[in-house]
């Protein structure tokens, strides 16, 4: 059993449902984003998501507790051809974000997660502790609130120090870019929902949020090619597990096929940072998610 995930009193969290608003930025194919667009429209429906409902939010000692409603929505998708160039510094992210809700093209949503996803060739970087960070040496992801709760994944090479390496030539979806993403993208919009803002609103001991816990643990994986662990939809993925706060343990929720038991569980460090730190290992890389 693992440690206790503990409630920081006042956080906030979004317990009404989540509406995702995605840019797809750089050079995106129709049937990538059918991908990543069936990816989200069914999370909110699957097991492996319903953990989400036993996380709340409550403003003080004295007052109820508000849990969380797993409804996940992608309300609004939108294509930007590589607007600020094909290398994204720091603050652009936010930018991309900022321009497209003063544009009208995005709302202002109170109950708003906002998906920045660029393509593989756009090269990203961002600040760590004041340290330029670049994508795939160790971050494979971010989370943040800049004015709107923003959240980064990127398209994902199968060299990339971000891949899983269990599908490096074929995928469950077709497509290794998208398929190696998706986990990273599940991973950021838990916790952006969970922590909407830069307050944690739900940590262990060691100061790591839910989905820090099991980014290494992929549990049962089928023993076929190309490997899968969850079900979500009409379609297969290989993706971390889920942090069941009852039981304190990874859990997958159910899966429709007898799976060769496989547990992914390497050593982890805990790497300082502004927004969130956890440093892991896949397959003898180690990886980030912020």
């Amino acid at each position: 059993m693992m440690a206790s995930m503990d409630y920081q009193m006042g956080s906030h969290v979004l317990v009404n449902g989540a509406n995702m608003y995605t840019v797809y930025y750089g050079n995106w194919t129709l049937s990538q984003q059918e991908i990543v667009n069936d990816f989200v429209s069914n999370l909110g429906g699957s097991s492996w998501y319903s953990y989400m409902s036993d996380y709340y939010y409550q403003a003080d000692l004295n007052s109820e507790r508000r849990y969380v409603d797993r409804k996940l929505k992608l309300s609004k998708w939108v294509n930007d051809s590589y607007s600020l160039g094909e290398t994204l510094q720091p603050t652009d992210y936010s930018d991309i974000i900022s321009n497209l809700i003063n544009d009208n093209v995005f709302p202002k949503d109170p109950k708003g997660i906002y998906a920045v996803l660029p393509s593989a060739d756009v090269q990203c970087q961002f600040y760590i502790n004041g340290t330029v960070e670049t994508f795939g040496e160790r971050y494979c992801g971010f989370h943040r609130f800049d004015n709107v709760p923003i959240l980064f994944a990127k398209l994902t090479p199968a060299e990339s120090n971000c891949s899983f390496k269990l599908n490096m030539i074929e995928s469950p979806n077709g497509d290794v870019l998208v398929d190696n993403m998706l986990s990273h993208l599940a991973h950021e919009i838990v916790e952006t929902v969970l922590s909407p803002e830069d307050n944690r609103a739900w940590i262990d001991d060691k100061n790591l949020e839910p989905a820090d816990i099991c980014n290494s643990d992929l549990g049962n994986v089928s023993a076929s090619s190309p490997h899968y662990n969850v079900e979500i939809g009409s379609r297969k993925y290989l993706i971390q597990n889920m942090y069941n706060l009852k039981k304190h343990q990874c859990m997958q929720g159910s899966l429709s096929f007898k799976a060769a038991s496989s547990s992914y569980l390497p050593s982890q460090n805990h790497a300082p940072s502004l927004l969130k730190h956890l440093a892991f290992l896949f397959s003898l890389f180690s990886i980030l998610l912020i």
